[in-house]
Formats: C-alpha cells, structure tokens, sequence
C-alpha cells in the first residue's frame, strides 16, 4: 500500500513540474456551468453563491467565477443566479454547454529586440496574444515586478525604453472577459532575465530580433498558419527582407518583414529545420543575417 501511495505522490510530482515547465495555464480542466460550489451538481446553494459574489460578500476561486457563467453573455449578472434558480427548478436547460472550457495561456510572445540585443535609449516593442478562453482580454505589462502605464490596457503591445543596462524580469498578466487573471513570467526571454546593453554600434545594420507566431520553438505538425517575422534596426531605416529554411530561398528579398510559411510537415529523420533571415539596407547595399532553430513536435 505505501509502494502504490509513494507511486501516485511521483506520478503526480511528475505531472507538475511538466505543467510548469511547459508553461501551461493554472486551468487545465473544464468547468460546469452552474456547479458553483463544486460539488457536481446544480443546486439553490450555486445560485446564493452566485448571488453573493455578485454582492461582494463572497470570494470566490476563479473556477467557481467560471461557473458563475450561465446565460452564455459572458458576463455576470443577477440573470446568472436567476437562470441557476430555474435550472433547479426545472424550468429551464443552461443555453450554454453543461461542461464549458475557460481557460486560457498566451499564445506567443515577441519582441523587435530580442535580449540581449536592446539597447539604452532604442524603444523596444512587446508583443503578446492571448490563446483559448473567453475574450475581450486585457494585457498588463510588469517590468521587475512594476506595471508599466498603458493608454488602451487591450493593447496587446507595449512600448518602452530602457533607461539603464541590465537584466530586466518582463512579465505580462493576461485578464479574460469575467475578470480573471493568469500572469506569464519572462515571457521575451525563454524564460530568464531579458538583457538590456549599455550601448551599440549604430550605424551598422543589424537583425534586432527573428520570431514566430507560436508558443514555442517547437512547432506541431499540421499548424497551417506558421509565420516568421524579422526585426532590423540601424543604418538608414530602409530595409528589404529574404527568408530561407534550410538554406533553401522561401521568399525574396521584400519589403515586408512577416514570411507566411505555411505548414511544417513531419519527416522521421528530420526534426528540425533553421530559418535563416538576410536584411538589405536598400541605401547603402549592406546586409546582416540572423537565423533559428524550429523544432517539429507531433
């Protein structure tokens, strides 16, 4: 009995550090619309909770939040306890599914410098997007655990120019429509500090930053809608884009700086593939590469 006990206390240990090391959202199962007190099934007590949330004399987790949710307008509102009560009673069916999904995680995060190549007094622009759940969502920049004022907080882009070199903790907080929050710790810098220089040569043309529309650097096989985008910074401003996989020219020099690859298809013997971006300054004719490395998950 203590062997199985010992076993079950692994596997779950296990299955932790996965979840945190993939990064996955803190909402990992569904939730029953009206089953506010968790307790699996729908009763008047859902609906006093529901009540008394409304009314702020309750606390509720951000399952039960969830919960809350019946009517399918994706607020919460006297409606929602009114519906919970006619449930119980029989009078009416939730308009929603009984088992909705509410939770959510980012589904990337860019920067047009990456760290390491910021620099003091250049404007660095964060890029975020939310992935899953129920929107409209609200972002909230931190820069070393401080939030950074925005104009418009569902502006999933953030501006901000560093005043000092060092290593900085950027982290963003991601609010769904009900209210609920998941914060995402450096997410500009797979996860540890992001690196900001004293100073920079500049006017020598330079790649600032080469990302992707996805979560990580591996890709699963059959996402239709990978794209690549490069960042250039210094000479004169005026830059052209070329992108190669594998040494093999995708698209020429442009322009435009988002490369639509299109779907990554799986060979048994080939799990990943480089990208590789040449900026042109169209000025002076000077060029600067930069590549990376995509792994092919299935």
């Amino acid at each position: 009995m203590k062997k199985i006990g010992a076993l079950v206390l692994m596997f779950t240990l296990v299955l932790s550090l996965c979840l945190s090391s993939f990064g996955v959202s803190a909402s990992i199962a569904p939730v029953r619309a009206g089953d506010v007190d968790m307790d699996d099934k729908i009763t008047v007590k859902d609906a006093t909770l529901t009540q008394k949330h409304l009314s702020e004399l309750e606390s509720l987790h951000d399952w039960q939040i969830y919960a809350c949710e019946v009517d399918g307008d994706k607020r919460i509102t006297v409606k929602d306890a009114t519906m919970i009560q006619k449930i119980v009673a029989g009078i009416v069916l939730s308009p929603v599914e009984e088992w909705i999904y509410w939770d959510f995680d980012y589904e990337y995060a860019n920067s047009t410098f990456e760290s390491g190549r910021a620099v003091v007094g250049t404007p660095v622009v964060f890029i975020t997007e939310a992935d899953n759940g129920y929107g409209p969502f609200t972002y909230t920049f931190y820069i070393n655990d401080v939030a950074v004022a925005q104009d418009d907080i569902s502006d999933n882009k953030l501006e901000y120019t560093f005043d000092s070199p060092g290593d900085y903790k950027i982290d963003v907080e991601i609010t769904n429509v009900l209210g609920v929050s998941e914060r995402f710790n450096n997410l500009f810098s797979e996860g540890g500090s992001y690196t900001v220089l004293e100073n920079a040569d500049r006017d020598t043309l330079t790649v600032s930053a080469l990302c992707h529309n996805q979560r990580s650097d591996y890709i699963w096989v059959g996402a239709d809608d990978f794209e690549v985008t490069a960042y250039a910074a210094y000479g004169s401003g005026e830059y052209e884009y070329a992108f190669y996989m594998d040494g093999e020219l995708i698209r020429d020099f442009s322009q435009d700086n988002v490369c639509s690859i299109g779907t990554l298809s799986y060979d048994s013997e080939k799990e990943e593939y480089i990208i590789d971006v040449t900026v042109k300054d169209v000025v002076t004719g000077d060029t600067a590469s930069h590549s990376m490395t995509i792994y092919v998950a299935f």
